[in-house]
């Protein structure tokens, strides 16, 4: 047992001591694996106080230095150069879509490892499911405009017929971070794509979003925000959309990989199950809500509630 750490945390030093060139992909998922198995039951079992000082621990572990040197993605999430995890471009390095993706060696087994944690499939399900839920509602009004709020790189495009084939042909790019609108323009413009630098507070602020809307995604913008915020929040966005609109809000509930994210990558996020979501509802004047659905990615990390308006 390590001083201060109510646990003996012996698997960290013999794992680390596994990292090395030559490991097969195979001998090092098993490794990883089962560190974040055995942190995922550490956090269960601990108490707050002792999980917080296995975490910091863990954090500071060579083993989490060294996957943060070898990993990009580790190691952005962890760096936070923008001030928080998840940006547009951490984003993109775990859909696979950046440049500076390693590819062979220590480097690219655990970069591979990582991309293959099950929340980074779901928040890959998470933005084909985006696209395909603006084609839905292109489908019912075509001609109108979309919106993604937090949107980011605004990757979901890419998954999107109807973005790509003008039946929706305004598509607005909210987000707070200028840098990420910029790359969102300059790549889907001509589609459409218009920016709006707008971030949360500022959308509670107006009430609304600029225009009338007919579809609002938020992938990744939730997961951050306390009831206090989220709430209002989704009262302006059900007041942006038009009759028949819909609203998309997708949401990590607790994942498997929970504890490796916030052990490894210092990267926290909120959880909520269906019901959670619904709570979030409160502040919709109930003439406004038509039907409410709710289901989950098949890793069940994610959970999407979809909201139709009268």
């Amino acid at each position: 047992m390590t001083t201060g750490i109510p646990v003996r945390t012996d698997i960290l030093d013999a794992t680390h001591a596994l990292l090395r060139e030559g490991i097969t992909q195979e001998e090092l998922d098993a490794a990883l694996f089962q560190v974040r198995d055995w942190l995922r039951d550490q956090r269960r079992f601990l108490t707050p106080a002792q999980w917080e000082d296995l975490r910091e621990y863990t954090l500071h572990h060579p083993l989490s230095l060294k996957l943060r040197t070898l990993c990009p993605l580790t190691d952005r999430a962890f760096s936070k150069p923008r001030g928080y995890p998840g940006d547009a471009v951490t984003m993109d390095l775990l859909y696979g879509m950046h440049d500076n993706v390693p590819t062979d060696g220590l480097a690219g087994a655990v970069y591979s490892f990582t991309y293959r944690l099950p929340v980074f499939a779901a928040a890959r399900y998470r933005r084909v499911h985006c696209g395909e839920r603006a084609d839905a509602a292109a489908a019912v009004h075509f001609g109108g405009t979309g919106a993604a709020v937090g949107a980011g790189h605004l990757r979901e495009v890419n998954e999107s017929v109807s973005i790509r084939n003008g039946s929706f042909p305004r598509y607005l790019a909210v987000d707070q971070d200028r840098e990420s609108l910029k790359v969102a323009e300059h790549e889907y413009s001509q589609y459409g794509v218009i920016g709006v630098p707008m971030g949360v507070r500022d959308i509670m602020r107006a009430g609304r979003l600029p225009e009338t809307v007919h579809f609002i995604s938020c992938a990744g913008l939730y997961d951050y925000l306390s009831d206090r915020t989220a709430m209002p929040l989704t009262r302006a966005l059900v007041t942006s959309l038009a009759p028949g609109g819909r609203l998309l809000i997708p949401h990590l509930t607790y994942f498997r990989d929970t504890a490796y994210l916030e052990a490894v990558m210092d990267w926290f996020v909120l959880h909520r199950n269906e019901g959670d979501l619904r709570c979030l509802l409160a502040e919709v004047p109930e003439h406004r809500i038509g039907s409410i659905a709710c289901h989950r990615d098949p890793t069940e990390s994610i959970t999407f509630l979809e909201l139709h308006t009268a």
